[in-house]
């Protein structure tokens, strides 16, 4: 029965898009990552992130790598830096989730600011 409820690659992409949008939330609002002038134009900034979850999710499936097991899988999404936006400097996020009867659960989330800081040094 659970080899029948592994959680498919579409229902992680729903999934993923949701942590997308907090982690998004977290950089861009509350760390202030965006660009100065992006700042004062964007009026509720966590609003904006969050009516963007669909785009996001569709934009993890790019990402991301499935490691199916038959009762439960492994997803592993690694995003940022420049392959993600180009015109703003990204910590490179690696995002592991535990998938079964399901279920998915975030096992890690791994954050290299340091790269996003080695661009400055190009």
């Amino acid at each position: 029965m659970l080899l029948f409820t592994n959680p498919s690659f579409e229902e992680y992409s729903g999934y993923a898009g949701e942590k997308l949008v907090e982690l998004a939330t977290e950089e861009f609002c509350n760390r202030k990552a965006l660009p100065f002038v992006l700042q004062g134009w964007i009026d509720n900034c966590p609003r904006l992130i969050s009516s963007q979850k669909q785009a996001l999710s569709n934009i993890t499936i790019n990402f991301t790598k499935r490691f199916n097991y038959g009762l439960f899988s492994i997803y592993r999404t690694s995003f940022g830096g420049e392959d993600f936006l180009k015109f703003l400097e990204l910590p490179k996020y690696t995002v592991t989730t535990f998938a079964a009867a399901g279920e998915f659960f975030t096992i890690r989330v791994h954050i290299d600011r340091e790269w996003s800081y080695s661009l400055q040094n190009r």
